[in-house]
């Protein structure tokens, strides 16, 4: 009786350890996976500043004397823009945006009236209001930009005569550029901007007119405040 009892603890507890030993043997939790990125979005309102420089192709006109010639300069440019972009597709991105600029250029050639006599170009601001197309490809965005352009010369002549007058001009521009987001809020540009400006009509002793034209490359950094 004592050996029957004896086995039947034995069985037991074998049986109870087995089963102890089945359950501790469980298969490795599986890694976690980690979450897949979200599509870049360049959605939202953007705030920016650029500086650069910029080379003026500019042809006058002075049918007194009579006299057809270039007045051409360069000089830094700097300002700001702000603008809005709406991501169309995971990869077309398209938007509207206005900019301004300072600068201090000013051109100075012989008339062709003798006697050593110049002509002077002065541009002191432009601004304007364009559409922006682009391809993104994340945190890249490559963009076609285009709009109407503003702007305002003075011109004089030296020795002075017939003073100082000034033309507020009308025009349009087109140009290219690359956008970099380096965060979600921060994103920096460099930007080429071609202008026609049209022709300035001006009027001292007689008339004159300029026909202005820029070329503009810039680098810009700008501040997205919203982006969902």
């Amino acid at each position: 009786m004592r050996k029957a009892i004896l086995t039947g603890v034995l069985m037991s507890a074998l049986a109870a350890t087995t089963a102890y030993a089945a359950d501790a043997v469980v298969a490795p939790e599986a890694a976690p996976v980690a979450p897949v990125a979200q599509g870049t979005d360049w959605t939202g309102l953007y705030l920016g500043i650029q500086l650069g420089g910029q080379w003026t192709d500019a042809t006058v006109d002075i049918p007194a004397y009579p006299s057809n010639f270039s007045n051409d300069t360069s000089g830094f440019v700097g300002g700001g823009y702000v603008g809005y972009n709406f991501q169309l597709t995971p990869s077309i991105v398209a938007g509207v945006e206005a900019d301004g600029n300072w600068m201090d250029i000013s051109a100075t050639a012989l008339s062709g009236g003798g006697g050593g006599e110049t002509y002077t170009i002065e541009q002191d601001w432009d601004a304007s209001v364009r559409g922006r197309l682009g391809y993104s490809t994340g945190q890249a965005l490559l963009y076609l930009t285009g709009g109407v352009a503003f702007t305002n010369l003075e011109t004089f002549y030296t020795p002075i005569a017939g003073g100082t007058d000034s033309d507020t001009l009308t025009g349009w521009n087109v140009g290219a550029g690359g956008e970099y987001m380096f965060t979600q809020n921060i994103a920096g540009r460099v930007q080429y901007l071609y202008t026609d400006f049209g022709t300035g009509n001006f009027t001292h002793l007689g008339a004159s007119s300029v026909d202005y034209k820029t070329h503009k490359v810039q680098a810009g950094l700008s501040w997205r405040f919203s982006w969902p």
